[in-house]
């Protein structure tokens, strides 16, 4: 079936209608895009966010931001920091069961700090099954912790 030149001349107008506003510029950007929808948890505008979940094929994927801990002792920053993992994980609908992997800063390690690290460690993920993790001494880190924790956890949608 020919299209009249009425017919043609009206598609025109609402294409560019459509792309003028747009919507159609967006509709054919989310059709073709990689991007993956993302949800950006507890943000401090302008500087992270304590936690970012990304969705992709059915799971969501979790990255928390570095967590410190307060306290006169290197355990009790530990299970201070772990403990704020948790809460970030929490936020995303996720428990210590879900982490994949750690990975843990120590300011001015020693050997002496081996212990007292694994203990908080325990502490806060008691499963047998542990994440994927990384210990790394470091000379310093912001502000006054000795310690820092990032994690990645992944649960279904």
């Amino acid at each position: 079936m020919e299209m009249t030149a009425r017919k043609r001349m009206t598609r025109l107008v609402i294409a560019g209608v459509l792309v003028g506003s747009g919507w159609l510029a967006g509709a054919m950007y989310a059709q073709g895009s990689k991007s993956v929808k993302k949800d950006f948890l507890n943000p401090t505008p302008g500087r992270f966010s304590g936690a970012v979940v990304a969705y992709t094929g059915g799971t969501k994927l979790i990255y928390v931001s570095g967590q410190v801990g307060r306290g006169d002792d290197l355990k009790t920053q530990a299970v201070a920091a772990y403990q704020n993992v948790l809460k970030q994980l929490s936020a995303a609908g996720a428990g210590p069961e879900d982490v994949i992997k750690l990975n843990t800063y120590i300011a001015n390690f020693t050997a002496a700090d081996r212990a007292p690290y694994d203990e908080a460690k325990k502490q806060v993920f008691p499963q047998n099954d542990m994440p994927a993790s990384t210990m790394v001494g470091v000379q310093s880190l912001i502000g006054t912790s000795r310690i820092e924790v990032e994690a990645v956890a992944v649960i279904k949608e």
